[in-house]
Order: C-alpha cells, then structure tokens, then sequence
C-alpha cells in the first residue's frame, strides 16, 4: 500500500458580486453623454426578456503611476520607476426597458454613476429585504456631534441599533431570504449582491427589486431623503450662500465618503478650488476660509450660480477627479441638509428617534423653575439708584439662586485649578448647573459651555478645588427659562431642530463621562 498521500486542491469557484445602481430615467441620456465624456464606449447589445443589456467598456482606461515608486526611488534606476504603471479598466452593464433602468458597476465606474441614481436606493432596499438582527456593518453621520461621519463593524452580527441624531446611509448584513437575494448585502448608494449567476440572470433579479420597493417596508430606519423640489433648492441654497459669507459652516474632507458600496478614504488628498477659468491649490486642508479667500482675491460675489459652479479637483493616492464644492460642505437647516453636494432632508422615522430620545432625559418643569422679568426691572432700577453697574439676566438670576443655597461660579471665565472654564453657574447637591435664558437658538450655547466644562473636569480625574471647597460633581443639569408664550410638557415640543440634535449629543456624552443628566425648564414670567 502506498506511503504517501496525495493531496487533492479543488479550484474555489469565486462568487460573482453585482453592484447595482438604480438610475433615474430622466437622467439616462445625461449619464450617456458622461459614458462619452470618459471614454466608456459600448461594445455589445442584447434582449434578455423585456430588457435591454448594454456592456460599456473603458476605450482606453490610461497608466496610472504607481504611488509607491518614488518613495522607494532610492532602490530602483529611473527607467525602473517609469516602467511602473498599471492599467485599470472599467465597465458598465446597464440593464433598462421602457419603465427602469439599473446600472452594474466594473472598476471605478461608480464615480460616474453616483450622479445619475437614485440615491435612496440602497436604503429604501434594505427596509424591504435586510433582517434587523444580523447587521456586520454600518455607516452613519451623527447630527449635532463634532464626528460628523462614523463607520461602524461589528465582530459579531448585531441587531439594528440607532442612536438619537443618527441617520444611516449605509448597511450591510444577512437577507431575509437568501434564495431570492443572497446571503449577504450592502445596501448604500447602490446594492451590492452576491449571487451564483451569470449576469443574464440580473434581469430576473431586477424584477424582484422593483416588486419588493412597492413593498411595504419591514424595517424603521432613520435616515434622509432626497429633495427634488427646485424651489426649495434655490432656497436652501441661498442659506447656505449666506452661511459661507459669515463663516457660519463647515467645509470637511472626511476620512471616509460612501461611494455606491464602496468607502473612498481621503487621508491625503490635495485640493484644487476652481471657478471656470479661475484655480488656486488648497494649502492643507479643505476650509471656508481657503474658499472665502479664493472668492477675495478673484473679486467674486459668492450666489447661487457661483455656489453651483464652483468645483473642487482632488489628487488622490487611487486617482485624480473633480465635484461639486458643495460635495464637501457640512450644513444643516431646518430638516435639510447637504449630503455629498445635494440637498436631503430627514424622514420622519429620524425625527420620531429624535424626539422619543430627547423626551427620555430627565426634566423638570416645575413654575419654581422661572424668571420674574418684574424683579428683574426692579433689581436693575435699584442698582442704577445706587449708581451700581448693570448686571445681565443670568447674572441677576444665579445670585438670586445663592438664597436656595446654590454655590454661584457666574463668571465670563471661571479659574477653577488653574483651568479656565466658561459658564459654569451653579453647584448644589453635588450637581453642576449651566443657566441660559432665551429662544432655542441661543440656548444651544450653553449646551456648548456645558461639554467644554465637561472635558475640564474629565482631565481633572472628575474633581475640582474652587476657594477650598471640592466639587465632585455626579450630575450635570441644563437650566433653561424659555423666552415663549405658551409652556411644553415634553422637550421635544421645542421647535429646533438643530437644538434637539444638540440637547441629544449632551445627553450622550454626559453620560459616557459617568454623569447622570438633568433638565430645568422655566419660563420668563
């Protein structure tokens, strides 16, 4: 009998991946003249049921140098690093019939395609198809919070979970029927399957897609909708024109952008801003006040048409390409937001999270609670009697709170430990209290004092020393005295939007400092 074993290797079929963009009709020949534009040209035709298959080749996909030559030039001769160039093709398969038409991306043809789909695509799919306990990953912007974008994995699949603010763009996990769909998908800008067929087959998965959007939804997923009305557009975006020229947004190049399925990371990129014939390199990062600047020196009045024209080239490490400037501004108004350089607004889904979120937090909305705007006017005709100097609402109203037995730190900048922190007003019953009068647009200020506080006393090991007393506070309470006619019982009946997302990112980092939250609600009486 023989002594040796012989090993056999069976060859592992690869499982075909489709990545699938829905395309708006009306947008086709626009996205056909783009094919021309980049040189995809179309090689092949075919009728498979109702359906048109068209295949889109890149004509000449161009060598592209190779990143890592020059870094390593030291060990190679210069004939060397030259010969080091790769070719990288790219394709289409678009599949359409008189009523729909989907796009399958090859290579980097998603860059091309983002702009011509429907971007609530992948999401809309997964409310229909995605089971909500086995989630691997998620991709999500977080309202109201510094870290705009988060992209979450998970080691083992999870059920959907959303925090208050959150809304999603992009899912991937386990199918609630894999025969029909698969094991797995990821549901972004587009679906990206894994199916066992030729891609003859799409046409048949295609009719299950749109059979199952008409579908009533199986999953709540807070997320954002796109906003098709041009007058509503033109009015957002006269806001945000306004927003730049007072410095009152955000321009960010995330370390992640969501490209159909695929996460684009940008550590490196160089910026070039442009304006028609008009370019100047970005020194750093990408900023209003490198954008601003470009307007000043090119004496340009910032509108709507210059808002739209404007453009950003990017050199990357994976290659070079241009967007829209409003791609990589961060804006918020009202319900309405820029997402990659269009205007969405939230679903209901986010606001319902939203307000069941905030309504949780502790509060008290007892009359105890409020501001007596006669006392007030007699404190201040006192003071000027006495020839006094005049004191400010907040002012007048935590030393009144000194009668309650409140400890008042009211200061424009308290120096407590050598550290400066701004507004800290009271302390009582190992609870620290930041008072604010006003409408919700300026009450979300002392949410901001209150987590720069917050981080003061999370570099202090949690306690502070102020005139010989220890303040180791357990609990962080908002005082709010609303400037409104008519009183809440909830805090989600606060109309601002931006305030909620606010008062929410509070409540959550508090807590994640090992804080308990508080609330006091009172009204200018």
């Amino acid at each position: 009998m023989s002594k040796y074993i012989t090993k056999i290797k069976r060859k592992v079929k690869a499982m075909p991946k489709y990545n699938i963009y829905r395309i708006n009709k009306s947008s086709l020949g626009d996205l056909l003249k783009k094919f021309e534009d980049v040189k995809l040209i179309k090689v092949s035709s075919k009728q498979v049921d109702e359906f048109t298959m068209d295949f889109y080749l890149s004509e000449d996909p161009g060598k592209k140098i190779v990143w890592w030559g020059t870094i390593y030039k030291s060990f190679l001769t210069k004939e060397k690093i030259n010969q080091l160039t790769n070719l990288s093709y790219y394709a289409c398969l678009l599949i359409y019939n008189n009523d729909t038409c989907y796009a399958v991306s090859l290579g980097k043809t998603h860059f091309y395609l983002r702009d011509y789909c429907d971007l609530d695509f992948g999401i809309d799919l997964a409310e229909r198809i995605l089971r909500n306990d086995n989630i691997s990953t998620k991709n999500s912007r977080l309202f109201g919070s510094k870290k705009t974008k988060t992209l979450n994995s998970y080691q083992d699949a999870t059920e959907i979970e959303f925090e208050s603010g959150e809304a999603i763009f992009f899912l991937r996990g386990k199918t609630i029927d894999e025969s029909q769909w698969g094991k797995n998908i990821s549901c972004g800008h587009s679906v990206q399957f894994s199916l066992d067929f030729a891609p003859n087959n799409l046409t048949s998965l295609i009719k299950r897609i749109e059979s199952s959007l008409r579908s009533k939804s199986i999953n709540t997923i807070p997320r954002s909708m796109l906003i098709k009305d041009k007058k509503k557009i033109k009015e957002l975006d006269e806001k945000l024109v306004s927003a730049i020229i007072n410095y009152d947004v955000q321009v960010t190049s995330s370390d992640t952008n969501l490209s159909g399925v695929d996460f684009v990371f940008s550590h490196t990129d160089i910026f070039t801003i442009i304006y028609r014939g008009l370019s100047k390199k970005v020194k750093g990062d990408l900023t209003i006040s490198a954008l601003n600047s470009f307007l000043s020196e090119n004496k340009l009045s910032l509108n709507n048409e210059v808002i739209n024209e404007l453009k950003v080239y990017v050199e990357s490490s994976t290659g070079s390409y241009s967007k829209p400037l409003k791609f990589y501004i961060d804006f918020v108004h009202d319900r309405c937001f820029l997402l990659d350089g269009v205007w969405h607004k939230f679903n209901q889904n986010y606001l319902v999270f939203l307000n069941d979120y905030v309504n949780k937090i502790k509060t008290d909305f007892s009359d105890l609670n409020n501001f007596s705007k006669k006392e007030f006017t007699d404190y201040k005709e006192k003071l000027q009697a006495e020839g006094t100097k005049y004191t400010y609402q907040e002012n007048y109203f935590n030393l009144m709170q000194e009668r309650n037995g409140y400890i008042n730190l009211d200061r424009e900048i308290t120096l407590l430990e050598r550290y400066r922190v701004e507004k800290l007003d009271l302390y009582k019953d190992e609870t620290w209290y930041f008072v604010k009068i006003g409408k919700p647009k300026t009450l979300g200020y002392v949410i901001d004092q209150s987590l720069v506080s917050l981080k003061t006393l999370v570099e202090l090991g949690g306690t502070i020393n102020y005139e010989g007393q220890t303040l180791t506070p357990k609990m962080f309470c908002l005082w709010l005295i609303l400037d409104r006619k008519t009183k809440i019982q909830l805090l989600s009946e606060i109309n601002s939007l931006i305030f909620k997302m606010k008062l929410a990112e509070w409540n959550r980092k508090v807590k994640l400092a090992g804080l308990e939250t508080y609330i006091k609600v009172g009204y200018l009486a």
